[in-house]
């Protein structure tokens, strides 16, 4: 647990939940990327109906399994993983990642050098897919790649952090359903330290070639109720919530012109519905140009245009959710493998 802090020099943490074809991969990736280090690899495991566990059992690795009373989400397993990690760097990673075996002895001198530096990432690739969702995280893992430290504002998909920073600012929030590793960094950022993209490449994403329209559904979903907790939670600091509602001033915008749309054709007489529908539709056709010029992309803008106007709702779902204290959450987990 935390008061076990420092006892090793990093501490890799992968979370998994039915990766039986990539979870061997993934370990043997970290073993080799961990050899000259003092580590640790703790694995949570989100309760895997396939042969995740008896896998991963091979390997000479801790392994923590969530139980089914407990809300579990990728960033529970984050958290999870945190508590029960000694290292001075942790290290996160998916279980269908694998780990470059030069990136840790690229990524540690730079985090080492300067105390004001709370993590960093480097570039990641991934498998060809049919999913558009993971299409598009395929070009913004493109437009990510640089050729010399880049101080950002977020991290997404794979980062190593100082444990330090993490007791100081809170780890994950193991109530996020998704948007998880956005809204710690928005932590980080907030109580001034860095975060560094580098010209390094960390690891390589296996994409499952699977694909179903119910399933991308179901992620969109998913993904836009965490967008509306983590918007829920940056109003508690007024430098974050600034930059959360510019991200998500389409949410905003199409929930109030539906709402008033709605309103204005169920309450007005016959005679004032023509003019509340001419300048409804005006405001409508100005919200979709804002939205064209300023991304400046007509694919992206249509569909995150039609996203915000259909998905307002499961935003503010998301919204809605209570706020619960991390540290309320059980930590009590099923020891599968020590090491």
């Amino acid at each position: 647990m935390d008061d076990l802090a420092d006892k090793k020099f990093i501490s890799f943490i992968i979370i998994t939940k039915n990766e039986e074809k990539k979870i061997g991969a993934c370990i043997e990736s970290v073993l080799k990327a961990s050899e000259r280090f003092d580590s640790e690899v703790i694995l949570v495991d989100s309760l895997s109906s396939d042969k995740t566990i008896e896998i991963a059992k091979r390997y000479p690795i801790k392994i923590l399994q969530l139980k089914p009373y407990q809300e579990i989400f990728p960033s529970t397993a984050r958290y999870i993983g945190f508590k029960y990690s000694s290292g001075r760097y942790i290290q996160f990673l998916d279980g269908d990642m694998i780990l470059n075996s030069q990136w840790i002895n690229n990524a540690i001198p730079i985090i080492e050098k300067n105390e004001g530096i709370a993590g960093v990432a480097g570039g990641l690739t991934q498998d060809q897919t049919k999913s558009p969702m993971l299409k598009q995280f395929s070009k913004y893992l493109e437009g990510m790649r640089v050729d010399k430290p880049v101080k950002v504002r977020s991290f997404v998909g794979m980062s190593l952090f100082k444990s330090s920073v993490l007791r100081e600012v809170g780890t994950f929030d193991p109530y996020l359903i998704a948007i998880e590793e956005g809204e710690l960094c928005d932590r980080i950022t907030a109580a001034g330290y860095t975060l560094l993209l580098l010209p390094f490449h960390s690891a390589h994403h296996q994409v499952s070639k699977e694909y179903s329209i119910l399933k991308e559904l179901k992620k969109k979903i998913r993904y836009t109720i965490g967008e509306g907790q983590v918007f829920r939670r940056s109003t508690f600091n007024k430098k974050i919530f600034l930059f959360r509602l510019d991200l998500y001033k389409f949410y905003l915008i199409f929930a109030v012109l539906e709402i008033l749309g709605f309103i204005g054709l169920s309450t007005l007489s016959e005679t004032d519905k023509g003019l509340f529908g001419f300048v409804w539709i005006t405001v409508v056709v100005f919200s979709l140009l804002w939205v064209l010029l300023e991304k400046k992309g007509v694919f992206y803008s249509v569909t995150r245009t039609l996203t915000a106007s259909l998905l307002w709702p499961v935003f503010s779902y998301g919204f809605l959710k209570s706020v619960k204290n991390p540290d309320t959450y059980n930590t009590d987990v099923s020891l599968i493998k020590e090491y």
